[in-house]
């Protein structure tokens, strides 16, 4: 082997007298300069390619800039395109009629939501082959290689039917319902929240201003503030004092949700940047079982309950009220200029929609 010494560090360039002198011109000054020393530009394989985009988003979760479920969303759609083009395959080579190939491969096994997500990874990745200088000129994908239609995706959801519960079914599945659970469905219809919000809402969220949600959303980082009904207080008191301990109270100690075998309710079991972790939603499987014993045919998991929250509370005609109670960006002009919303507003809301919950417990007695 062709090898040189630097820093202590011998660095091989191969047998091959000619191909070891390639390779050493053009990676040594890469490593004189204390920089990972890459493939020659043009000759980046789909393998390489990968590699380097995955180490590089790797080092974001490491820095806590990145959460290890989304590297994993990642590392799924790298391994469609390696599964299609090939390890060896040179990105360079890469022309729109493969790019149409992979769509067509892709949705066969995945729905328009899903297919147009991949679709966004996948330039994703060969973007990032372009900046990091891994390929002279940007990837072409050609015309084959779009989303699907608006019109494709209305159809679809069209197809499913509105997500939506009324509320006589709610109050059957609250009387069925386990302590904890009976407490994140009344946090789904007060504040519009998902089962990953409860699973992640801390005990510090509900104690720095007692009667209010007042924390940012973990998901996006955007402040959300909410009054909670007596309903949801008393649910949630429930909760504190029935909590069982956490497994890891370094990481749980603070959430208000735990599981009866000590762990978060949603959580991501991260297996390191070689392999892609597991993901566990017990919130949705618990709610399952929660609809099928109250006789409840539910449209979709617990989010639905954060869709029924917006609709009724979208009828109060407040849109920048009911975002900040669900912590969603409102990326409009009029909030450059907008400074705060009063408490009274978010009451409205919140209290519109509780209004419409105990309607429907009054119409179930009825019937």
């Amino acid at each position: 082997m062709w090898c040189k010494k630097h820093k202590g560090v011998f660095h091989y360039f191969g047998a091959d007298m000619a191909e070891a002198e390639k390779r050493y011109l053009a990676e040594w000054p890469d490593i004189m300069a204390g920089r990972k020393p890459r493939a020659e530009v043009g000759t980046v394989t789909v393998r390489q390619l990968v590699n380097v985009f995955l180490t590089s988003k790797r080092d974001r979760v490491d820095s806590g800039e990145l959460s290890a479920q989304t590297w994993a969303e990642y590392h799924r759609a790298c391994e469609r395109i390696i599964d299609t083009f090939g390890r060896d395959r040179v990105v360079a080579d890469l022309r729109p009629d493969d790019f149409g190939k992979l769509r067509a491969a892709a949705a066969k096994k995945l729905g328009p939501v899903a297919l147009g997500k991949f679709i966004t990874l996948t330039k994703m990745v060969f973007g990032f082959a372009f900046k990091a200088e891994l390929i002279a000129a940007p990837v072409r994908y050609g015309d084959e290689f779009g989303k699907p239609a608006k019109r494709i995706m209305r159809l679809e959801r069209h197809r499913k039917g509105p997500k939506l519960i009324p509320a006589a079914d709610v109050w059957r599945v609250l009387a069925v319902a386990d302590v904890q659970l009976r407490a994140m469905v009344w946090l789904g219809l007060n504040a519009g929240f998902g089962q990953t919000d409860c699973a992640n809402l801390q005990r510090s969220a509900l104690t720095s201003r007692p009667g209010w949600i007042d924390s940012p959303r973990t998901k996006t980082g955007i402040g959300r503030r909410a009054p909670l009904w007596s309903e949801t207080l008393d649910a949630l008191a429930e909760v504190e004092r029935t909590r069982p301990d956490p497994n890891d109270p370094e990481c749980d100690g603070g959430c208000v949700f735990i599981t009866r075998h000590g762990n978060r309710w949603v959580r991501y079991t991260d297996r390191g940047a070689e392999k892609r972790g597991i993901n566990l939603d017990a919130v949705a499987g618990e709610w399952r079982k929660v609809c099928k014993r109250a006789g409840v045919t539910a449209p979709g998991g617990p989010y639905t309950l954060r869709k029924t929250f917006r609709t009724v509370a979208d009828e109060l005609k407040d849109q920048p009220a009911a975002m900040l109670i669900m912590g969603h960006a409102d990326q409009s002009i009029s909030d450059c200029y907008r400074e705060q919303i009063s408490d009274d507003r978010l009451r409205a809301v919140t209290d519109h929609v509780r209004t419409w919950m105990l309607a429907g417990r009054d119409g179930d007695r009825q019937a």
